[in-house]
């Protein structure tokens, strides 16, 4: 009987352990997703972002819509990388 009751406290437990994650860093402000499908063809306007590539290295391009044409990038912020 004791282990009835063991076994029902740790199944109900388990969604109130399940539903305690860790919440998402904050986003930095003007941050956009790169989303598919990727632009095939941008602008040549002058706006420079900062991307966010998958393995975290950044580079600066010309515009967001650069940034997005290529793949590997995930995500741009406003302004140059620094």
């Amino acid at each position: 009987m004791p282990r009835i009751i063991l076994a029902l406290l740790l199944l109900a437990a388990t969604p109130a352990l399940a539903q305690q994650t860790q919440p998402a860093p904050p986003r930095p402000p003007g941050q956009v997703t790169c989303t598919d499908p990727r632009p095939q063809m941008c602008p040549a306007n002058y706006q420079p972002v900062c991307g966010t590539k998958r393995d975290g290295a950044r580079q600066t391009y010309s515009n967001g819509c650069m940034a997005c044409i290529d793949a590997s990038v995930v995500s741009h912020v406003p302004g140059p990388c620094s």
